[in-house]
């Protein structure tokens, strides 16, 4: 496969990176992307060097496995490579499938949404003498923030998994690192890559541990509970070329799981348990992306010189003259917030006078800078604080005076 029109590559193959629909690319950062690339190239489990060398129309080219060229919307290539703990280059075992990743975020935030090539990985074309076959292909996992969008956890797992076919084979894998929201349903989103899966061989699976401690058989648009690993690409549509049934034995998906009722991921939870295996089938697992719905307080303050007071920003205070201020609060995020803090530090000159809490509720006191003085009177600056619950959308207010 060499589609770039570009004579100095040897293999290359396009996907188009795009939002979600709906989804304001000028409104929208991207937080993250790692870039993944794995194959097989060596059909001998017990030497397999770090490089490919491969023959083609008279000519010979060697190929690194932790090389290849990346480039991007109104881009030119460059290459990308990754260390030897970038994710793992067997030499013998393992089917000598390698697997390996690099961090793109600054490329991929450059170049925005569009096109993306990658080239010249190490791989080789051909049939093999053993039951597994060649097969290579990439892949990038994407994080991106937009204000319209909910809060979530996302996790990123790289790693490396052999799982050897014809015999049963079952392990487990704990993840952490998130908390699900505090309440209401938690949507949970996934996304995984793995290599030489075949459509044809089933008895492979990847299941989720749910909160009565039962494994729960996952699956997605491409593929089935029984045969979960099959060389199928389903991440929401974007077009990719070349666009083949096999994927030249790659799995890459994104897909969302059902927790009806919270039966897999339950509000607060901050860890569960995968299950994968195979009874006949060959493959390794090199990524897992695993989203939940999250609970993040985004607040906006204001403290600014009430509309009532008689000094003006930017204005003269005389001596003794009662300045009064006012906070808003405004909770822009999805859940109400309970003992929330807001603290105001007052300058050396000035002493606190009284508060008055306007909307919202709480408690509002003075807090001084000497532990020996209790007087506001007697003892300037300190800090006022103010304890409060705060409802989604629900702006609060409260006033404080000083001179």
């Amino acid at each position: 496969m060499d589609i770039d029109n570009d004579a100095s590559t040897w293999n290359s193959s396009s996907a188009t990176l795009g939002y979600a629909n709906g989804i304001n690319a000028t409104c929208t950062r991207i937080i993250y992307a790692g870039l993944y690339w794995t194959g097989r190239s060596d059909d001998n489990d017990n030497n397999s060097p770090s490089t490919v060398t491969v023959t083609k129309n008279g000519t010979t080219r060697t190929f690194d496995k932790k090389e290849v060229k990346f480039k991007g919307p109104s881009g030119t290539y460059q290459t990308i490579t990754a260390t030897t703990n970038d994710i793992y280059f067997p030499t013998s075992g393992s089917g000598v499938m390698y697997a390996a990743y690099a961090d793109v975020t600054a490329y991929v935030r450059d170049h925005g949404i569009g096109d993306y090539f990658v080239a010249d990985m190490a791989l080789r074309e051909g049939a093999t003498s053993s039951g597994t076959g060649y097969y290579g292909g990439w892949g990038m996992v994407v994080i991106y923030e937009n204000t319209t969008m909910k809060w979530r956890d996302i996790t990123v797992f790289d790693g490396y998994s052999y799982i050897t076919g014809g015999t049963t084979a079952s392990y487990t894998l704990d993840v952490g690192g998130f908390k699900a929201v505090k309440n209401g349903p938690v949507n949970i989103k996934m996304g995984m890559m793995a290599g030489e899966g075949d459509r044809g061989i089933s008895g492979d699976y990847f299941n989720i541990r749910n909160n009565n401690g039962d494994w729960v058989p996952l699956s997605h648009s491409g593929n089935s509970a029984t045969n979960f690993f099959n060389s199928s690409i389903a991440t929401g549509g974007n077009a990719r070329n070349p666009n083949l049934l096999n994927n030249t034995g790659l799995d890459v998906s994104m897909f969302d799981l059902v927790n009806t009722n919270n039966s897999i991921i339950t509000n607060n939870q901050t860890s569960t348990k995968f299950q994968y295996g195979s009874t006949q089938d060959t493959y390794i697992i090199f990524n897992i992306v695993f989203a939940v719905d999250a609970y993040v307080p985004v607040i906006e303050a204001l403290n600014i010189p009430a509309t009532s007071s008689t000094v003006l920003n930017g204005g003269d205070v005389a001596p003794a003259q009662d300045v009064e201020f006012q906070i808003d609060l405004y909770n822009k995020g999805t859940e109400a917030i309970k003992d929330g803090k807001v603290e105001v530090q007052l300058p050396p000159t000035l002493h606190y006078v009284s508060a008055t809490i306007q909307s919202g509720g709480g408690t509002v006191a003075w807090v001084s800078p000497d532990p020996n003085s209790s007087d506001p009177n007697v003892t300037p600056g300190g800090k006022i604080v103010w304890i409060l619950e705060i409802y989604p959308y629900t702006p609060i207010r409260t006033t404080f005076w000083v001179h």
